[in-house]
C-alpha cells in the first residue's frame, strides 16, 4: 500500500513558492502574504523582487464613474494589515495611496504606522476622506518620525482644526521638505501666521497653497517667509483671492530672496504668473527700492 504524502505550504520547496509570488502583484504580496505565518515571513525575506520593492502605488477610483465601487478602494482592515507590515518593513521608501477614500480611522493607522517606520519618504493621500481628526493623528506622527520627507493631502475633508494641527506639527518636524496642502481652506489669518512661523522654522523647500482661499493679509504673511527663507524654492500661490496688494508684498520679497526658483500665483485677482523670469524681477525690484 503505497503512501501519499500532501503537499503544503509549509512543505512546497522554496522554488516553487517564488514561482507563485511571480505570479502576484508587489502590492497583493505586501498587503495579504506578510506576517500570514512564519514559513512565508521566511521566504519572503529571501525573495528578492519583494526585498527591493521601494514604491507601492495604488491608485483607488480613477474615474466619475468609480466612486460607487468599493472594491476599487482599500478597506479599513487593508490599512490595518499595511500598517502592521509598514512598521516592520525597511525597503518601501514611495507610498502613494490617491482616490482611496481613506477617512480618519485610516489615517490612524497609517499615523501609527508612520511613528515607527525609518524608511518611507513619500506619503501621498491625495484625493481621500480624511478630515480634521485625521489630520490630527498624521500631526502628532509627523512629530516623531524623522524620515518622511513629501507628504500630499490635496483634496482631502481638513478644515480650520486640522489645519491647525498640521501647521502645529511642522514646527517640531525637521525633515518634510515637500507639503501639499492644495485645496484647504485656510479662512482665518491667524491659521496663516501659524502656518508662516512653521515655516520659518522648517526645511520646507515645496510648498503647495494653491486654491487655499488666501487672501492679501495671508500673501503679506507669506512674502515675510519668502523674505527670510534660506531654503524655499518654490511656492505655489494659483487660484486663491489674492489681489493687487498681496502682489507688490511678494514681488517685493523676492528682491531679498535668492532661493526661491518658483512662485506662482496666477489665476489670482489681477495677477500673472510671475514665476518665469524670477531674475529679472529681482533686478527690478531692487533698481525701485534705491
Amino acid at each position: 500500500m503505497s503512501s501519499k504524502s500532501s503537499l503544503s505550504l509549509h512543505t512546497l520547496p522554496v522554488e516553487i513558492v517564488y514561482r507563485i509570488l511571480d505570479r502576484l502583484e508587489h502590492r497583493s504580496i505586501f498587503l495579504s502574504l506578510e506576517g500570514v505565518c512564519q514559513r512565508l515571513n521566511t521566504v519572503l525575506k529571501t525573495y528578492q523582487p519583494y526585498q527591493t520593492l521601494c514604491s507601492l502605488k495604488y491608485n483607488g477610483c480613477r474615474r466619475y464613474d468609480d466612486i460607487l465601487d468599493r472594491s476599487l478602494s482599500i478597506d479599513n482592515y487593508a490599512l490595518i494589515r499595511l500598517s502592521n507590515v509598514l512598521q516592520h518593513n525597511t525597503t518601501l521608501v514611495t507610498l502613494d495611496l490617491p482616490r482611496n477614500r481613506i477617512n480618519d480611522e485610516g489615517a490612524k493607522y497609517l499615523a501609527d504606522a508612520l511613528q515607527a517606520n525609518t524608511t518611507l519618504a513619500t506619503l501621498d493621500l491625495s484625493y481621500n476622506c480624511i478630515g480634521d481628526d485625521g489630520a490630527r493623528y498624521l500631526s502628532n506622527a509627523l512629530q516623531h518620525n524623522t524620515t518622511l520627507i513629501t507628504l500630499g493631502l490635496y483634496k482631502n475633508h481638513i478644515r480650520d482644526e486640522g489645519t491647525f494641527h498640521l501647521f502645529s506639527a511642522l514646527r517640531k518636524n525637521t525633515t518634510v521638505t515637500t507639503l501639499n496642502l492644495s485645496g484647504f481652506e485656510i479662512e482665518y489669518t491667524a491659521l496663516t501666521r501659524l502656518l508662516a512661523d512653521a515655516m520659518q522654522d522648517s526645511t520646507l523647500t515645496t510648498m503647495d497653497l494653491s486654491s487655499c482661499k488666501l487672501r492679501d493679509s495671508d500673501a503679506r504673511l507669506l512674502a515675510n517667509v519668502v523674505k527670510e527663507s534660506s531654503t524655499l524654492i518654490t511656492l505655489n500661490l494659483r487660484s486663491n483671492h489674492i489681489g493687487d496688494d498681496g502682489e507688490y508684498y511678494l514681488l517685493n520679497a523676492l528682491s531679498h530672496n535668492t532661493t526661491v526658483l518658483e512662485l506662482c500665483i496666477d489665476n489670482n485677482r489681477n495677477l500673472v504668473d510671475v514665476a518665469r523670469n524670477l531674475p529679472v524681477l529681482r533686478d527690478q525690484m531692487n533698481v525701485s527700492d534705491h
